[in-house]
Formats: structure tokens, C-alpha cells, sequence
């Protein structure tokens, strides 16, 4: 079985009695991150040392139990060999270490291991020293039988710096993170909340892409997304209820058109693009995962927003008109979602962000309602974006592969 060791007893240098642990990274805690990651990394049983069972600890310890793991509190190492048994395997990790879940579980391999990283600049950081190039990168997996000879030691040693040096001295080999994960704030020790927040900043630009000011509606919903995401203690909520918003906006937008104020509902369309929007980089944030992939729900809910907005384009159109109307919409936004899929080169990598912008275009067709050549407009711009395929279509083929 895999059993993991974490901490909460160090205290933050800058931020007064809190302890590294509880230092948020992403609107969780630190700890809660190391807790997800045991979990995922097939953790069974949990132990933490702490100070106090504080709130925070509590509902870690909730989350751990619902998860299907049997979860620790402990002040001391006393009682540590009656939770470790010498056919365990044991995951070490540093208190106040934030990490980079991608590069730990890239390196965390199916054996025993030390993961270490260059002790230049790495110890300056805080990590401990291993010998003149090497220091502990804050994560290993050991044997479990190690933690029997914690017993023989002081009461008051460190056991995880103590747990390292047995397992060096069992042979239990290393493995290098790259250099780089310090340097560029994917891995530190976080023994200060301004270290904690270089982290979280570094965390979030490799899991969200801010959209362009030429795509205004999408620019603000992921600033507030981010700003949200460094606030908010439970971003799962945060983004369902954001994303049921924009389904109950969808409804509102519909019925709106439906009797008859077609162009209200263009306005209502926005805010729920706004809305689908600030859902999509919230979910992009929770997979804790580098890659800004959507899901089946996300791309589903683009289909809706679009439907509405043909829609009200019909609705609001004379019923002489409405079969051109329709087919006019259909082909603008058809098109406009071709862009989003072909054209991604820097050229056209602005237009594309504006063509994606569905606040953008909700607005648009709101201010093209009152124009009384609405139809009219949306043919052209059919047909603008059309040549505009055309044209990177033609350059393609110029351009030598």
C-alpha cells in the first residue's frame, strides 16, 4: 500500500501564525494540493503531521475520507510505525512545497526514489542540501520498513529530513528534476507568501491564455476567471454555478425573442457569452493540469449559444425574410467557427480571437438590429470571412511544407 507523509507545522516567514501549508495556490491550500496529489498518485492512507487540528485540516481530512483514503492527524512521530507497515511503500512530501503536478508525476516512477534537483539556486530557495550539487527536490517514495527507525531517534528530529537520510543510506536511488523547474517557479518551497504567490502566477499563465483586447467580452471573463480563481475557496462551485448561469441566460435570451424583444435577448446573449466563457477558464484551472482543452460540455454549450442567437437573427427578421435570415446567420457563425479551427497562425491569430468572441457578436447583432439593413450586413460579412478562408487556403498551398 502507499501511504503519504505531509506537514503543516512550518510557519510562513511573511504572513504572520499561518503555516506554509495553508498558503493558497490557486484557491486551494498548498496542503490541499499535496493531499490531491496523494490521492492521485494512488495514496490509501494519509498522515499529516500538524500543530492543531485546525478547520482547514478538518475539511482536508472530509475531502481525503470521501476520496475513499484513511486520513491522519498527528503531532508527533510516536505513533507513525503503527500507521506505516514494512511492506508500505511511503511518499514523502516537503511541508510548503508547491509543485508542478505534471513534472512530479512525470518523475515519481514505479519504484523507490529521491527526486533531487541542482543545489544552485535550489538551496538558496530553501531546499535542504544533499551533498555539493544535489538537493532534496521535497518528494520522494521510500520504504515504509524506514520509518521504524524513527522510533531509535529524539523526540524532537525532524522526520522527514530524517526519513531522507535513511533512505540515501538504504540506497534508494534519485532522480533529477530539470533545473529550470525552480528557476521559472514550478517548483519552490514556499516559506513565504510572496514566494506562494510566484508560484500561483506562474501556475495560472501555463493553464489559461488571456484573450486578446481585440476580443473584449472573452478578455474580461478570463481576468475575472483568474482574479476569481485566486479568491475563491471553491472553484468547482464557482464553475458550475457560473456555467448554470449561462444556461438560465440561454433560456431567458430565447423566451425574450420569443415574445417578441429580440433585440434584449442579443443583450442577455452576450452576458451569457460572457458567462460560458469565465465557466470554460475556471474548468481549465480545476483539471490542475498544463493544457487549455475543453470539454464535450464546454463545446456543446457553444452549439447552444449559437442556436439562440440564429434564432433571435429570425425572429427579429420580417417573416418574408426569415428563411435568408436564417441561412445568412447559419453560414456567418458556421464560418466564424471554421476560423476558430484553421486559422492558427500569428497573421491571423487576432481576427481568429475576434471571430470566436460571442459577446462580441451578440453586440454586434444587437447594434445591427436598429440598422435596418441587417440582413444585408451579415451577407457581407459571410462573405468577408469567406474570402478570408479562401485566402489562407491559397497561401497554404503557396507555402512550401
Amino acid at each position: 500500500m502507499l501511504v503519504a507523509l505531509l506537514s503543516s507545522q512550518e510557519l510562513a516567514s511573511d504572513a504572520g501564525s499561518t503555516p506554509r501549508g495553508f498558503l493558497r495556490v490557486g484557491g486551494q491550500s498548498i496542503l490541499s494540493r499535496q493531499v490531491s496529489f496523494a490521492l492521485n498518485s494512488g495514496c490509501e492512507r494519509i498522515i499529516c503531521l500538524v500543530d492543531d487540528l485546525s478547520p482547514e485540516i478538518v475539511d482536508i481530512q472530509h475531502r481525503a475520507e470521501r476520496a475513499g483514503a484513511v486520513f491522519h492527524a498527528v503531532r508527533s512521530t510516536i505513533n507513525l510505525s503503527g500507521m506505516v507497515s514494512i511492506a508500505d511503500d511511503l511518499m514523502v512530501i516537503s511541508d510548503g512545497l508547491a509543485f508542478d503536478t505534471d513534472i512530479a508525476a512525470a518523475h515519481i516512477g514505479p519504484h523507490r526514489s529521491v527526486l533531487t534537483i541542482a543545489a544552485d539556486p535550489a538551496v538558496n530557495t530553501g531546499f535542504e542540501r544533499l551533498d555539493r550539487d544535489r538537493a532534496w527536490a521535497g518528494i520522494m517514495v521510500i520504504a515504509g520498513a524506514l520509518v521504524e527507525q524513527l522510533a531509535e531517534m529524539p523526540s524532537d528530529i525532524d522526520p522527514q529530513s530524517s526519513l531522507l537520510r535513511l533512505a540515501l543510506q538504504n540506497g534508494t536511488g534519485c532522480v533529477a528534476v530539470p533545473d529550470k523547474a525552480v528557476t521559472d517557479s514550478h517548483w519552490v518551497l514556499a516559506s513565504s507568501a510572496q514566494l506562494a504567490q510566484n508560484f500561483e502566477t506562474r501556475w495560472l499563465q501555463d493553464r489559461t491564455e488571456v484573450a486578446p483586447f481585440i476580443a473584449p467580452t472573452y478578455r474580461l471573463a478570463d481576468q475575472a476567471a483568474i482574479t476569481v480563481t485566486k479568491k475563491h475557496p471553491n472553484l468547482r462551485l464557482a464553475a458550475v454555478l457560473s456555467h448554470g448561469g449561462m444556461l438560465v441566460l440561454l433560456s431567458i435570451a430565447g423566451l425574450l425573442g420569443y415574445f417578441g424583444y429580440a433585440s434584449i435577448g442579443f443583450g442577455v446573449a452576450a452576458l451569457a457569452a460572457f458567462s460560458r466563457r469565465f465557466a470554460g477558464t475556471l474548468s481549465v484551472v480545476l483539471r490542475d493540469t498544463a493544457t487549455t482543452t475543453q470539454n464535450v460540455a464546454y463545446e456543446a454549450s457553444l452549439l447552444a449559444l449559437d442556436a439562440v442567437l440564429v434564432g433571435l437573427c429570425i425572429v427579429i427578421t420580417p417573416a418574408h425574410d426569415q428563411i435568408e435570415m436564417g441561412f445568412a446567420a447559419v453560414m456567418l457563425i458556421g464560418l466564424l467557427r471554421v476560423t476558430e479551427l484553421i486559422l492558427g497562425n500569428s497573421l491571423w491569430r487576432s481576427w481568429q480571437a475576434l471571430g470566436s468572441d460571442r459577446g462580441v457578436l451578440s453586440l454586434g447583432f444587437l447594434g445591427l438590429a436598429f440598422t435596418g439593413a441587417f440582413m444585408v450586413i451579415l451577407q457581407i460579412l459571410a462573405v468577408a470571412v469567406l474570402m478570408v478562408l479562401l485566402f489562407q487556403n491559397y497561401r497554404a498551398r503557396l507555402t512550401p511544407t
